[in-house]
C-alpha cells in the first residue's frame, strides 16, 4: 500500500502581480531605483491578499527593500562626498588661470628639455674624448652644473647678467628655460656618459672592423643600444625639471606657482578660500603633468625595445651605401 506523496517542486506562481514584483526585486539588484518600487508594490499585495504566493512576494519586497536601503545610503554618502569636494574644490575661472599658467610651465619644460638634451649629449660625450683638454672642459662643465643651486643659476641667467652685461631682458621664459636647460644638461651628461660605458666594447670593436668613422659608431651603433639605459633616468630627470620650473616664478615669470600666489591674494582680499585647498590643487596640477611626461618616455621605451629585438639579417645590396663602399669584402 503506497503512503501519500508530497511535492516538493516550488509552487507555481499563479498571479501576476507576484509575478511583477519577483521582477522587479531581482531588476533592482543592477538597477537600484526600481528597489523602492519593488518594497511599495511587496507590502501592498502582502496587505491585501493571503494565498500560497506569499512567499514569493515576500522574496521580491525583501530583495526590493535591501537595495533600497543601499540605495539610500549610496545618496547620503554622495552627498556628503558632494558637500566635502566642494570645499576642496576652486571657481571656475581660478582653474582657467591654472590651465593657462600651466601651458607656460609646459613651454618653459620643452625649452629646457630641448637643451639640456643637447648639452647632455655633447657633455657626455666630450666626457669620453680622447684628449684631455675636452675631458676637463666637459668636467668643469658637470660639475658647474651640478654644484650650483638651481635658483642661484636662474638669477644670474634671468637678472645678475642682464644688469651685468647691461642687456634687456628679452624673454624672461628663454632665460629661465636657458637656466634649468643648463642645470639637466650636467645630471644628463653623466647619465648619458654612463650609458655609453654600458654598451659591450665588442660592439665597437665590431664597428671599427667595418671601419666605421667615430661618428658612424657613435650615431649606428653605440647610441642605439644606449638608449635603452638613457632613457629610465632621463625621464626621472624630466620630471625633476618640471617640478623645478616651479621657481621661475621667483624672476617673475607667471607659471603654476605665480599663477597660485595671484590667486591667493585675490582670495584674501575677498577673504574666500584657503591656502591648503589652493596648493592641493595645484600638487594635483603637477601631478598631472608628470604621469603624462612618465606615459611618454614609457612609450619611448617601449619603441626603444621594439627596435633593440632587431629583425633578419640584411643582405649587402641593404646596407646603406657609405657602409658598402668602406667595408672590404661587402658589394652590391
Amino acid at each position: 500500500m503506497n503512503g501519500p506523496s508530497y511535492s516538493t517542486a516550488t509552487p507555481e506562481i499563479e498571479h501576476p502581480r507576484t509575478k511583477l514584483v519577483q521582477l522587479l526585486g531581482f531588476l533592482s539588484i543592477p538597477i537600484p531605483l526600481l528597489g523602492p518600487v519593488a518594497w511599495w508594490m511587496g507590502n501592498e499585495e502582502l496587505r491585501k491578499r493571503d494565498d500560497g504566493d506569499r512567499a514569493q512576494l515576500i522574496l521580491g519586497r525583501t530583495i526590493g527593500m535591501v537595495m533600497s536601503i543601499l540605495l539610500m545610503v549610496g545618496l547620503v554618502l554622495l552627498a556628503a562626498l558632494w558637500v566635502v569636494a566642494k570645499s576642496w574644490l576652486l571657481t571656475g575661472g581660478q582653474y582657467e588661470t591654472l590651465v593657462k599658467a600651466s601651458l607656460v610651465t609646459i613651454q618653459i619644460l620643452a625649452y629646457s628639455f630641448a637643451l639640456g638634451i643637447v648639452l647632455s649629449l655633447i657633455v657626455g660625450v666630450a666626457r669620453l674624448s680622447e684628449r684631455r683638454w675636452v675631458r676637463g672642459a666637459a668636467l668643469a662643465f658637470v660639475e658647474f652644473a651640478r654644484g650650483i643651486s638651481s635658483i642661484i643659476l636662474l638669477f644670474i641667467m634671468a637678472v645678475a647678467i642682464p644688469i651685468l652685461l647691461d642687456v634687456p631682458q628679452t624673454s624672461k621664459i628663454l632665460l629661465a628655460s636657458i637656466a634649468l636647460g643648463i642645470n639637466m644638461g650636467g645630471y644628463g651628461a653623466e647619465i648619458i656618459r654612463g650609458a655609453i660605458l654600458s654598451v659591450p666594447k665588442g660592439q665597437t670593436e665590431a664597428s671599427l672592423s667595418l671601419n666605421l668613422s667615430p661618428t658612424q659608431r657613435l650615431r649606428y651603433v653605440v647610441l642605439p643600444q644606449a638608449m635603452r639605459v638613457i632613457l629610465p633616468p632621463m625621464g626621472n630627470l624630466t620630471i625633476e625639471i618640471l617640478k623645478g620650473t616651479a621657481l621661475v616664478s621667483l624672476v617673475g615669470v607667471t607659471d603654476i606657482m605665480q599663477s597660485a600666489n595671484n590667486i591667493r591674494q585675490a582670495q584674501l582680499f575677498d577673504q574666500a578660500g584657503t591656502q591648503t585647498v589652493l596648493l592641493l590643487n595645484v600638487l594635483v596640477l603637477y601631478f598631472i603633468l608628470a604621469q603624462v611626461v612618465n606615459v611618454l618616455f614609457k612609450l619611448w621605451e617601449r619603441r626603444v625595445e621594439q627596435r633593440y629585438k632587431g629583425g633578419p639579417a640584411l643582405s649587402p645590396d641593404q646596407l646603406p651605401a657609405h657602409i658598402r663602399h668602406s667595408t672590404p669584402g661587402v658589394t652590391g
